[in-house]
């Protein structure tokens, strides 16, 4: 991509010359593509990953403090080892749900 180019003709012309060529699977043209971009694009690329991802961190981090888990020294001697399991298998759920975009409740 030149300098003073539109994103949108860069994606056009790309697209064009992909479907004409053979032997390149998907992962391939995406690495070329990005690697075509001026590198002010790729900085807004990557700005927006790593907000995303710092994000992300926070709302586990919030709500890992919002749902501490018990420690061990205080399990109690009736059962305490059922407690921990049932607390880990929630746990589990929640982190599995975040990673899916949904708000667990």
């Amino acid at each position: 991509m030149k300098d003073g180019s539109h994103i949108n003709k860069y994606i056009v012309e790309f697209n064009c010359l992909a479907t004409q060529v053979c032997g390149y699977e998907e992962g391939a043209l995406h690495h070329m593509f990005y690697n075509g971009l001026l590198d002010c694009i790729k900085d807004k690329i990557t700005h927006g990953i790593d907000v995303c991802y710092w994000e992300c961190k926070s709302e586990i981090t919030c709500q890992t403090k919002s749902n501490p888990q018990p420690s061990s020294s205080k399990q109690s001697s009736s059962g305490g080892s059922s407690s921990k399991q049932s607390n880990t298998s929630s746990s589990t759920s929640s982190l599995s749900s975040i990673g899916k975009g949904k708000n667990p409740q």
